[in-house]
């Protein structure tokens, strides 16, 4: 009997797994955007075109600010991982107020990240360290992932290989810049969105670099509603930055949003259902108290002499005290109370 002829009947989920379930060909009307590519190319004048009202996470590069208007736009200026943290539980406590939720550039985001934990475990990280730096921060990319705004974030390219090629008698060597086809981020980000751009310089027959940009989608998720022609991997835009920098989200999202946002299938979130978010919003805010206080509560216990302990309440435990929930606070300062003790009967 072919699988055409046989009779199959509805599947019945029960409650548990019922909860899970999202609509068969629904896709977020909200579009998840990386634009990666070489330095001055224009990644944050696009990012700083996205709806607002929006809030705009810097990460201390500065470059963002200038192309702002709309007073209804917040900008933080974030440098390391607490306010980080705090940024992001602001972004979600808020979602539903904003249009959009902007990251200049992921690339300083992530690298300040591996550099925290690197610092708090006294080294490179390895082995199970792992799991305590990469589970948050994937928890936290799946939230702007499923959340009701337009995401979008920047990222640097890998590298950039130099190579230089011997001209013929009389001719001057050229001298070749190749940027790696690689966004500078955590591996599993470019899975995450939407709609990949890599933004480039266009160079004349020298290699030199000319007022010309372009734009070039890299990657193009779209409704299967949409037609073929409107969006797919390669289609390139080029702009004249003599002319000024042109509004960007109207020349190459904004034809592609209005029909991602009115095809068939388009929601307003698809998902984890409320109980479920709230769970997982937990276990995301829990998980970076865990990683943040268990690395607090090994650094006192590590402390060889009163003053040890007291340099690292000072210098550690103080500037992230108010991060903490109470839970992860009581048990930071029952381990400082511990180890006091300790230090005083072995003095």
């Amino acid at each position: 009997m072919s699988e055409t002829e046989r009779v199959f009947e509805p599947i019945v989920l029960p409650p548990k797994i019922a909860r899970l379930q999202t609509p068969v060909g629904a896709h977020s009307k909200y579009m998840k955007i990386m634009c990666w590519g070489e330095a001055g190319a224009g990644k944050s004048a696009f990012l700083a075109q996205f709806p607002s009202p929006k809030v705009v996470i810097d990460q201390g590069d500065g470059g963002i600010q200038q192309f702002l208007s709309d007073p209804r736009d917040k900008v933080l200026t974030i440098t390391n991982y607490e306010d980080t943290i705090e940024a992001f539980k602001f972004v979600f406590a808020n979602q539903r107020q904003l249009s959009s939720v902007v990251i200049d550039p992921m690339t300083i985001l992530w690298e300040d990240w591996i550099q925290h934990f690197n610092e708090e475990f006294k080294g490179d990280i390895r082995g199970g360290q792992w799991n305590a730096v990469k589970s948050p921060f994937k928890l936290y990319m799946r939230k702007f992932k499923q959340a009701p705004f337009h995401w979008g974030f920047s990222a640097w390219v890998n590298d950039i290989v130099y190579s230089q090629q011997e001209g013929g008698p009389g001719e001057k060597a050229k001298l070749s810049i190749n940027p790696q086809e690689i966004p500078k981020v955590e591996k599993r980000l470019p899975h995450a969105v939407d709609l990949g751009l890599q933004f480039s310089i266009i160079r004349d027959a020298l290699n030199r670099p000319t007022n010309i940009h372009e734009v070039m989608c890299t990657k193009g998720r779209r409704p299967i509603s949409m037609k073929t022609e409107d969006l797919f991997v390669g289609k390139s835009w080029r702009f004249d930055e003599k002319t000024g920098w042109v509004n960007l989200w109207d020349k190459i999202v904004e034809p592609i949003r209005e029909q991602w946002a009115t095809s068939a299938g388009a929601v307003e979130s698809f998902g984890l259902d409320p109980e479920e978010a709230a769970a997982e919003e937990k276990e995301t805010d829990q998980m970076a108290d865990d990683a943040v206080s268990g690395n607090l509560v090994r650094l006192i216990d590590e402390s060889k002499t009163n003053p040890d302990l007291d340099e690292v309440l000072r210098t550690k435990v103080s500037p992230v005290e108010h991060f903490l929930t109470p839970g992860a606070k009581k048990r930071v300062m029952e381990a400082g109370k511990k180890r006091r003790a300790e230090l005083k009967e072995n003095a």
